[in-house]
C-alpha cells in the first residue's frame, strides 16, 4: 500500500493560514493502517487468533506511557514502509526509532515494577512480531529473543490470575509460538508450558486451536526424546526404543487424524476444479493439481496447513524409527507412511491459489484487480482481498519451506515447483533477494 500524504490538522480560519508544506502524521496513518489491515475483524469469526484478537482493546486502554505504544507503532510502520516498497530494515526506516523505543520503555516498565499486566506481554509479542517481519524482508531467519524474553517474564514476574480471555489468548500465543520454535528445532518443551504459571487457568476458552497446540506439545517432546534415545541407546535396545516409540508416535497420530474429524464443519476445505471457478490468471500463476482448496478463512487455512506441517513431522519421525526396526513386514508401513506425507504436502499446495491469488508482483494491499478461486458464482468474500494480502507471504513461507526439507520425500517435480512458488512470494512481497 502507498503512502498517501495527509496532514494531521488544517486550520479552518482562512485559506492564508494554511501552511505551503503540511504536517504528516505518519504514527497515526500506519497505526490506522496496521489495526484495519491487520487486527481488526470485519465479519464475526469462528476462530481464534491469539493475542491479536487483544491488541485493539489492550492499545486502547493503555497508557501513553505503556510499553505497547512504541512497540505496536514499530509493527505498524514496518508493515507500512513494506507495503510501500520501502525496506523497513534500512537506517531512515521511521519503525526503527520506535522500536528501539519500545525496548527502551520495556526495559524501563521491568525496572519500575514487579506487576506485569496485558499491555506489557503484548508489547513483547509485538517486539517479537517487528522482528518478525523485518526478518522476512530480508530474507533471514527470525532468531525469536523477544519471544524468550516473553517465557522469562511470565516465569519471573507476578501479576493477576491468567484468567481473563484476553490474557488467555496471550498465553496461548506465547505457548503455541514456544512449542513451534521447539519443533523446528526439535527441541523439548518444558512440561510447565501448557500453564506457563500456576495461576493460569486453561480452559477458560476451548477452541480447535487450543487442542491442536496441546498435541503439538506432544509430538515436540516425543521429537526430541527419541532422536536422543535412539542416538545414545546401545544396539542391543535400540530396537526396543524404536518400536516403543513407533508405539507412541501412531497413536500421537491418531489424535491428530481424530482433531481433523472433530473440527467445525464449515473449517473443511472444498475441491474445486471447475474452470469458471479457478480464474486462468490463477491457474497460470500457481496450480500445482488440476484442483485447488476454498477455505473458510485466511486464518483457518494456516490453521490446517499448521496441521499438515504437524503430521509430516510425525510422519518422519514413524520413518526414523522403522529405520531401527529390520523387519521386511516394515516396507509396506514406510510405503503407507511415505503415502501419507504426500497427501499432506499435497493439501498444503492446493491451498496456495487460495492464499496468493494470481498475484505474482507487488501490489497495494488493497488492490480488488487480483483474482483468487471462489465458488461456482459467489464472489470472492470482500475481506478475503486485505487478509489474504496482508499474511499469505508470512503464513505460506514456513509451510513451504518446510517441505523442502532433505527428508521430506515428494513426487518428481515437487519440490522445484514449491521453491517456484517461494520465489513467487519474493516477488510479491519485495523479500530481499
Amino acid at each position: 500500500m502507498v503512502v498517501t500524504r495527509r496532514p494531521s490538522s488544517i486550520s479552518t480560519a482562512s485559506f492564508e493560514d494554511v501552511p505551503k508544506v503540511l504536517s504528516q502524521d505518519y504514527d497515526t496513518y500506519a497505526l490506522d493502517f496496521f489495526f484495519t489491515s491487520y487486527v481488526k475483524p470485519r465479519s464475526n469469526l469462528s476462530y481464534d487468533r491469539g493475542f491479536l484478537n487483544s491488541v485493539y482493546p489492550v492499545y486502547q486502554q493503555s497508557s501513553a506511557s505503556s510499553p505497547i505504544r512504541p512497540a505496536v507503532t514499530a509493527v505498524a510502520l514496518a508493515l507500512l514502509e513494506a507495503w510501500s516498497q520501502l525496506n523497513p530494515n534500512s537506517p531512515q526506516s521511521f519503525a526503527r526509532s520506535h522500536y528501539l523505543h519500545g525496548v527502551a520503555a520495556l526495559r524501563q516498565h521491568l525496572q519500575d515494577r514487579e506487576e506485569i499486566t496485558d499491555d506489557v506481554l503484548i508489547a513483547t509479542l509485538m517486539l517479537d512480531m517487528y522482528e518478525g517481519v523485518t526478518s522476512f524482508c530480508a530474507a533471514r531467519s527470525h532468531t525469536g529473543m523477544h519471544l524468550k524474553g516473553t517465557k522469562a517474564i511470565i516465569d519471573s514476574r507476578k501479576r493477576l490470575v491468567y484468567s481473563s480471555e484476553t490474557s488467555q489468548g496471550i498465553l496461548a500465543r506465547v505457548r503455541h509460538m514456544l512449542v513451534g520454535r521447539a519443533l523446528l528445532r526439535q527441541e523439548p518443551v518444558a512440561s510447565d508450558m501448557l500453564h506457563l504459571t500456576p495461576g493460569c487457568q486453561l480452559g477458560v476458552t476451548v477452541s480447535p486451536e487450543a487442542d491442536l497446540h496441546r498435541l503439538d506439545f506432544e509430538l515436540a517432546n516425543l521429537q526430541a526424546d527419541a532422536t536422543d534415545l535412539l542416538s545414545n541407546s546401545t544396539t542391543t535396545n535400540r530396537s526396543l526404543v524404536a518400536f516403543e516409540t513407533y508405539n507412541k508416535a501412531q497413536a500421537l497420530d491418531e489424535q491428530f487424524v481424530a482433531w481433523y474429524a472433530s473440527i467445525p464443519l464449515e473449517w473443511y476445505p472444498i475441491a474445486i476444479s471447475d474452470p469458471r471457478s479457478i480464474p486462468e490468471s490463477v491457474r497460470l500463476a500457481g496450480m500445482y493439481h488440476d484442483y485447488c482448496n476454498i477455505h473458510n478463512s485466511i486464518f483457518v487455512a494456516d490453521i490446517l496447513n499448521g496441521h499438515s506441517s504437524s503430521r509430516i513431522k510425525l510422519q518422519l519421525l514413524i520413518l526414523f524409527t522403522l529405520s531401527h526396526l529390520d523387519d521386511p513386514l516394515l516396507n509396506e508401513l514406510e510405503s503407507q507412511t511415505q503415502a501419507t506425507i504426500q497427501d499432506l504436502a499435497d493439501s498444503i499446495c492446493a491451498s496456495i491459489p487460495y492464499f496468493l491469488g494470481d498475484r505474482t508482483k507487488v501490489l497495494r494491499l488493497d488492490d480488488k484487480s487480483v483474482q483468487y478461486p471462489h465458488l461456482g458464482f459467489d464472489p470472492v468474500p470482500f475481506e478475503h482481498f486485505d487478509s489474504a494480502a496482508a499474511y499469505a507471504g508470512f503464513f505460506l513461507t514456513r509451510r513451504l519451506v518446510e517441505l523442502l526439507q532433505r527428508h521430506v520425500q515428494l513426487r518428481g517435480g515437487q519440490k522445484m515447483w514449491v521453491g517456484g512458488q517461494l520465489g513467487r512470494i519474493k516477488e510479491v512481497y519485495l523479500v530481499s533477494q
